[in-house]
Formats: structure tokens, sequence, C-alpha cells
């Protein structure tokens, strides 16, 4: 059994029970302009948008309510505030303004972890994935490292360029990436990259599988 560097967090796997919840309304849906098909086809769009965060939220709520969820927080792009009008202030929850353009916030996100005394830390690897521009990736990393201003978290870089929707794990040590891993970080070799794993995210046991075929992302 590999030994745990001392060093490294503790990741909080993904079915442990939340505090919250961080949804992300996009910003990147077209806006109205003088061609009446397009301004058509984005108000259906926004109509989708809001119809489908209510129903999000609406199963959310009872959660909030009976104390298994202690909030809800919407993240939003620049500019789409005023398209929240559906969403009753009752409901007690929390938006929040950053640069975030797109919704796969899983993707960009810091991963959540504990140090040894228990406090909640956010792990941020570089965010640049080959299937997005320089310039797209910049402002969803930067976006990534909002969210730990917003939800008041120490913020621990990760040295390694890393999509998070190409990591899984079981919070006990075992993770699962593709070969994207080892191209997005060319200078890097395998043994290296296993080792900033285990160091820093105490993942002692990577297992490195083939990228699905003809999955752009490498997921």
């Amino acid at each position: 059994m590999t030994k745990k560097h001392r060093n490294s967090y503790k990741l909080i796997a993904e079915w442990e029970k939340p505090q919250s919840v961080a949804l992300v309304y996009p910003g990147n849906i077209p806006k109205y302009n003088n061609n009446q098909g397009n301004k058509k086809e984005s108000q259906f769009r926004m109509k989708n948008v809001i119809e489908d965060f209510n129903v999000i939220v609406n199963h959310l709520i009872p959660l909030k309510k009976t104390g298994n969820l202690y909030g809800i927080d919407i993240i939003m792009a620049e500019g789409t505030k005023d398209f929240i009008t559906a969403f009753d202030d009752r409901m007690d929850i929390q938006y929040h303004t950053t640069g975030i353009t797109d919704i796969w916030i899983k993707d960009f996100a810091p991963l959540p972890a504990r140090t040894c005394s228990q406090e909640i830390v956010y792990i941020k690897p570089v965010y640049s994935p080959s299937y997005l521009t320089k310039k797209e990736a910049r402002m969803q990393h930067r976006a990534g490292c909002e969210l730990a201003l917003i939800f008041n978290r120490k913020l621990v870089p990760l040295p390694l360029v890393l999509d998070i929707g190409n990591f899984s794990h079981n919070g006990l040590g075992t993770g699962i990436v593709t070969k994207r891993i080892i191209t997005d970080n060319p200078e890097l070799t395998v043994k290296e990259i296993r080792k900033i794993f285990s160091s820093i995210l105490g993942i002692n046991n990577l297992i490195i599988i083939n990228e699905e075929p003809g999955d752009l992302t490498g997921h």
C-alpha cells in the first residue's frame, strides 16, 4: 500500500452531503438583434433556461427548508441579472456575478478538499483544455478562481493542466483520468504527473485510461 504524502489534502467525494449547491446561469445565450428570426430563437432559449432553473431550484428548496441543504447560490455572468425574473425572492437564493459564461462548472471549478485540521480548501488546477481558445480558457480559469472568493475558501494552486470533467475520484485515494492528462502536460512525465496527484490531492492510486473515441473534450 502506497504511503500517503503527509502534505496532501483529502478530496471531498461528490456524494458527500453538500453544504450548498451552486448553479451557473449561462452568459453565452445570444442577445436580441434586429433579425426577427434570431430574436425569436433567443427569446425561446431564454424561456427554456428560466424554466429549467425554476424546476431545479424548486427541487432544492424543500432540502433547504428541512436543513438538508445550507444554501443555494446562482453564479451569473455580468449583465444577466435582469433576465432572472422568475425566481421568488422568498427562496433566499444568493446571487453572485462573475466572468462565467459556460454552464459546465465542474470542468473549471476548483476541487473541494479538507486539510488535516478539517478546514475546507479549494484546489485549483490550470484550466487550459485544447478544445478551447486560449482566451476562452483564461476566462473560465479566472471564473473558477473567483469561486474561492465567493465562498470564502483558501485557494490552493495545482501545477497541472487539468479539466476536472476528466477526473473522477472516490474520496479515498483512488482517481481516474484519461490520457488527455498526458497530452495536456507534455513537459511532465507520467511519473511526475502521478507524484503531483499523490503529493497534493492524496490520490495514491491514479488510473489512466484511454479517451473515448470521438470525444473532443477527452473526458
